[in-house]
């Protein structure tokens, strides 16, 4: 069976498409991970076969819509899950008016649930297409597994030198990102968003707020942290979508400060002593791996945005209690993260199947129906080539450029924790695509 799998930031997805990716390679089947442009083109080109294109949404914008109804022109079944997946949100009305609708549901087979939250949310909303959704839970997740703990905690330079490592998780792409705030908004008008959803026009206005304010609270926290700790070390992450270079101007410049969102988060999660956060998913990971997680919390009025995410920590509103408690860890008195299990039950759908493993058995049942055809892999390779020195493609810094040596590692990493015995292969397709068959 042919499979095909859309990564948006590799950052976030890439390594959990890898594991899911391995799982189907092993089981005789070929995996073509890449990028929007570089399946939009292929399959503008009738260049691939039938299959299953799996996608990380299924509504954005009128191309992505036109992308998902040509492929099934072309005979390819589309599965998603959201890498959004609105596990900060209370109330998911919003999540599923925008990210979804009846139009774009009709073109697809599946749709992959993180947990309780989005399927009842999903099934209430939509009930005519309840039988596309199904919970298996996310790949994602199967690597925030204590079993894939290792595979994270390499050879961290600053956690070599410094045996004290605090971890600060941003989220302030709205204010601090890529695009101005007002870019942002044109796009979603322009996608459709506020037409799917009125409120959620207001709630993205309310987010922005609150996110000023802790974008300063958040500068404010670290200069006097790093100042008053001197002995700890403080890993500064940034959004992948935020600008690495504000911070770097905006924070004091200090030898116990680094500032870096390079690698996936759980590399920096896995070495640190403690996570500081503020409304970010990066606290539902730390949960899983009983990293000790405050909540900087200064002003929660603003809106309901986040307040799910920091109830799995020790809320705290003030920079000098943040100190003194970062000061009783670090002398023997350890931070111990509220038990708050009914949120982590709602949200994540965690059991002792891999939601990889879920997600192939349902792609098992769509392709009983489809035909398999290999692909002319050279033949694909050389196209690619050809519009890569036509500069056809745009410039996705979303998606970093392949490198073979690093994905094999990854591959070889997972297979040892997962005892798997046969080797998948690993072939470059272009800078942007990379086959594992």
């Amino acid at each position: 069976m042919n499979i095909y799998i859309l990564v948006e930031i590799t950052k976030r997805e890439l390594e959990s498409n890898l594991l899911l990716a391995m799982i189907a390679a092993l089981q005789g089947n070929q995996v073509l991970i890449s990028n929007m442009n570089t399946f939009e083109y292929l399959n503008k080109k009738k260049m691939l076969n039938e299959g299953i294109f799996h996608t990380k949404s299924i509504v954005h914008d009128d191309r992505k819509q036109n992308l998902h109804k040509n492929f099934t022109k072309n005979g390819i079944k589309i599965t998603s899950i959201d890498e959004e997946n609105g596990l900060i949100k209370k109330n998911l009305d919003n999540f599923c008016k925008v990210r979804f609708s009846q139009e774009a549901l009709k073109y697809v087979d599946k749709v992959f649930c993180w947990g309780n939250h989005d399927f009842s949310s999903l099934n209430k909303m939509y009930p005519k297409q309840k039988n596309k959704f199904s919970k298996t839970g996310a790949p994602r997740c199967d690597l925030w597994n204590k079993k894939f703990k290792e595979y994270w905690y390499r050879n961290n330079e600053s956690k070599n030198i410094h045996s004290k490592q605090v971890l600060i998780s941003l989220n302030f792409s709205l204010v601090n990102g890529f695009e101005s705030f007002e870019k942002k908004i044109k796009k979603l008008k322009k996608s459709k968003y506020f037409e799917r959803s009125a409120d959620f026009e207001k709630e993205i206005f309310l987010i922005a707020e609150q996110n000023k304010k802790n974008f300063y609270n958040f500068k404010d926290l670290i200069n006097y942290l790093s100042k008053e700790c001197p002995d700890i070390f403080f890993l500064v992450r940034p959004h992948p979508r935020e600008k690495k270079t504000t911070w770097q101007n905006i924070l004091d410049k200090r030898d116990n400060i680094l500032i870096s969102n390079e690698g996936n988060f759980n590399e920096a999660l896995s070495s640190s002593d403690i996570l500081i956060q503020n409304g970010c998913t990066t606290a539902f990971q730390a949960a899983l791996y009983d990293v000790p997680i405050i909540s900087y919390v200064v002003n929660e009025k603003l809106s309901s945005h986040g307040r799910v995410a920091n109830k799995l920590g020790v809320e705290l509103n003030n920079k000098i209690k943040v100190k003194e408690l970062i000061d009783k860890h670090f002398t023997g008195k350890k931070i111990i993260n509220p038990k708050d299990d009914e949120i982590l039950d709602s949200k994540l759908f965690i059991d002792d199947e891999l939601s990889c493993f879920k997600i192939f058995e349902e792609w098992k049942k769509i392709g009983n129906n489809i035909e398999y055809n290999r692909n002319n892999w050279e033949k694909i390779k050389f196209y690619l080539l050809m519009n890569n020195f036509k500069s056809f493609f745009k410039k996705d810094n979303k998606f970093e450029n392949i490198n073979v040596q690093e994905i094999k590692l990854k591959i070889s990493k997972l297979k040892k924790i997962l005892n798997f015995k046969n080797q998948p292969q690993i072939i470059k397709i272009s800078s942007k695509a990379i086959l594992i068959k």
